[in-house]
């Protein structure tokens, strides 16, 4: 019988026949190797937002999702809106519980540069939560990235009281429709 190339999976062939103990053996490899892939670190897709409407915050709701099941999150916002060119992320809907040594950011845990289409957003989730802000510079060739680091204040928020990331613009411009927002998890 043939086999595939990289696990050794039965191949249909219209002159032998596939016993039983083929099939459940290449089950029993698919199992294993499932098993071992979410055993290990890996990205999961926990939200899939697209805006249908225009609207002052986009809230994503992560209240069936266990965060405590992942080491960080991975959030790739693609906000769209009107004048301005800033978005920003708000944990649960707080505004006083994120500490920077930039006076800008010190109510935000990260912004988005919506004019480049950049940014990625790397929230680590431990006994406490660091934020990431990835962005790429204008005008620059270069895939270069700067990074601004945030942390919530302890006790305020972490992974099992983590329910809603809200999305919203500066300026309070809206959110306008086309919005996306894709949020993966690493599995801890």
């Amino acid at each position: 019988m043939k086999k595939t190339h990289h696990y050794g999976l039965c191949k249909w062939d219209a002159e032998v026949s596939i016993l039983q103990e083929d099939f459940n053996s290449d089950n029993q490899k698919i199992d294993e190797t499932m098993a071992a892939l979410k055993a290990g670190n890996y990205f999961e897709k926990l939200a899939d937002v697209t805006t249908t409407q225009s609207c002052q915050q986009l809230d994503v709701d992560l209240s069936e999702v266990d965060l405590t099941q992942y080491d960080r999150l991975i959030i790739h916002p693609m906000i769209k809106t009107d004048t301005v060119h800033a978005a920003f992320l708000r944990l649960n809907g707080r505004s006083d519980m994120i500490y920077s040594r930039g006076d800008y950011f010190a109510t935000f845990c990260t912004s988005y540069d919506t004019d480049m289409g950049a940014g990625e957003v790397e929230l680590i989730l431990d006994n406490f939560l660091l934020g990431r802000n990835l962005y790429a510079e204008p005008d620059d060739p270069r895939p270069t990235v700067n990074e601004m680091f945030l942390a919530v204040n302890p006790g305020t928020v972490v992974p099992a009281n983590l329910r809603q990331l809200n999305f919203y613009c500066s300026g309070s411009r809206p959110v306008l429709p086309g919005t996306k927002v894709r949020i993966y998890g690493v599995r801890a």
